[in-house]
């Protein structure tokens, strides 16, 4: 079961999400936002690959001239 910002009885406080699992295990998640600030690593990208840090069954293809340094900062 999931809860939006649940009361909580011990204080007027709330949090984000309460997850009840099946067996009755509570989990509690507080979602914070950011505004990250666009950035070119494409030198990173090409030393990843270069690395050979993907394993054989995954492929990340990005161009640079696409934003590509753009979108390997935002993946890691």
């Amino acid at each position: 079961m999931l809860e939006y910002e649940p009361p909580f009885s011990t204080c007027a406080k709330r949090i984000d999400f309460k997850v009840i699992l099946v067996k009755g295990e509570e989990i509690f998640f507080d979602v914070k936002t950011i505004n990250p600030v666009s950035q070119d690593d494409w030198s990173k990208y090409e030393d990843a690959i270069a690395r050979e840090l993907f394993p054989s069954n995954v492929s990340v293809d990005l161009q640079k001239e696409w934003l590509g340094g753009e979108l390997w900062h935002d993946m890691t």
